[in-house]
């Protein structure tokens, strides 16, 4: 097994190797690669600029373009924004026309009084409601109506994604206000 010795310099822009080049050139190909990739994602970075914290977001709202547009625009206005989720147990129903989904209207109450109270909705001027289920329209729009009915200052909208993740509705409030330190 031989030995190679080789010197590595670094400096911030490049990566330079002193030695024998014939040893050294499998190991310049891949660090000419690395920096390839490196370039083409710091290109495509600059694609992203935004000031939303995306990470907060679920993927499903991370994907409605219009959606982030929107949230862009009201983050130009707005000093911060706040992310929280709660989650109901879905009810599975199997009756003579097959399975149907549903919750239940006291955990939507007691649940949604629960989750505002955490929130200091005093900050908030504007209110994204975002809620990822297989129920029926309807419960979603039950959902909606509680929320709005304790937040009735805010101005809201609604998103839905028709999805079941482990039986659960998942509803993600996006508050835009004075969150600057959240």
């Amino acid at each position: 097994m031989n030995k190679i010795k080789i010197k590595l310099k670094t400096s911030l822009l490049n990566i330079d190797f002193e030695g024998d080049k014939s040893e050294l050139t499998e190991l310049t190909n891949f660090f000419s690669e690395v920096n390839k990739i490196a370039s083409e994602v710091d290109v495509n970075m600059e694609d992203l600029v935004s000031n939303i914290p995306l990470w907060k977001l679920s993927k499903e709202l991370q994907m409605k373009k219009d959606t982030i547009g929107q949230i862009e625009d009201i983050l130009e206005a707005e000093q911060g924004m706040l992310v929280e989720k709660i989650s109901f147990n879905n009810v599975n129903e199997i009756n003579d026309n097959g399975t149907t989904v549903s919750l239940n209207f006291d955990e939507i109450k007691t649940g949604t009084q629960k989750f505002l109270q955490k929130v200091d909705a005093d900050k908030a001027n504007y209110l994204i409601v975002h809620i990822i289920s297989n129920v029926d329209k309807e419960y979603s729009s039950i959902i909606y109506d509680n929320i709005k009915r304790n937040l009735p200052h805010i101005e809201t909208r609604l998103i839905r994604t028709k999805k079941n993740i482990l039986e659960k509705t998942i509803v993600e409030c996006v508050f835009f206000g004075d969150y600057s330190e959240e």
